[in-house]
Formats: C-alpha cells, structure tokens, sequence
C-alpha cells in the first residue's frame, strides 16, 4: 500500500475552520461518511495531523479512500493490515478498513469513530 501525497491545491471544505482535535476529527469523519459510498466496511481513522490554515478538499480524499476501498476484499481484508495513509498540506490522516459481517454490508455508518478515542477515568 503506498503512500501518496495530494497537491497543495486542496480546497473546497465547507465547514469553519476547527479549532480542536476533538472538532477536526469530527469533520474529517462526517465530510467522508458524505463521500464515501463503499459500506463493505467500517473505518477506523487516526486524524494525526492539524489544519495548517488552508481548506480541505474532501471530494479529493473520499475519492482515493473509495478508490483503496474497490481494491479490498472485504472476504480476506485484515483490519490489522496497513493503513492507507493520506498525507497533504492541511491534513495527516491515516484510515484503517474493518470488514463488515456480509450481512451488514451496504449499511451505514461508515466510520466507526466518529469521535476520536480518548482515554477517561473517573
């Protein structure tokens, strides 16, 4: 799996500009969910990188994420198999594919953090 730089001309988010990793997580989630229409799995992502000031060009990541996901076998596909990386001037990101049960296949959602994990004791 290779990884694969996108040019600086990303633009085009419709969303405000976040200002937590809790809030860029969410949108990066939900602008794919929007995207995305492969649900042969779920995706688990690892937002690593911050809005560096510029837009995010979501039409440009849901078509690679859907393109790395034709290629999978949601038969033979491992969810501890690499991440597809999306490196690019505003975003790090990395996103991980869980194949669904064939009989949840075609169903949503997609991401299966739309929140990003975060560690709590009380």
């Amino acid at each position: 799996m290779a990884a694969f730089k996108h040019s600086p001309s990303w633009g085009f988010s419709n969303l405000s500009r976040v200002s937590t990793e809790f809030e860029w997580h969410r949108e990066v989630a939900a602008e794919l969910e929007r995207r995305v229409q492969n649900r042969d799995f779920l995706l688990w992502l690892n937002v690593t990188g911050r809005r560096r000031g510029e837009q995010v060009d979501y039409d440009a990541i849901g078509r690679e994420v859907e393109t790395w996901l034709r290629g999978l076998d949601p038969d033979s596909h491992s969810p501890s198999e690499p991440a597809f990386p999306v490196y690019g001037p505003t975003l790090d990101l990395e996103v991980r594919a869980i194949p669904k049960k064939p009989e949840a296949r075609g169903t949503v959602p997609l991401v299966a953090n739309p929140v990003p994990a975060a560690a709590y004791w009380e």
